[in-house]
């Protein structure tokens, strides 16, 4: 159970990774435009 949680929480991370990294692209293309 507990190594399942971890990959969860490591996917999670990942995600919100994803998440900040395309909302800095957007912010810094729509600054641009």
């Amino acid at each position: 159970m507990v190594p399942k949680v971890r990959q969860n929480v490591v996917v999670v991370m990942s995600r919100t990774d994803v998440v900040a990294a395309t909302w800095t692209l957007m912010s810094i293309s729509s600054g641009y435009l």
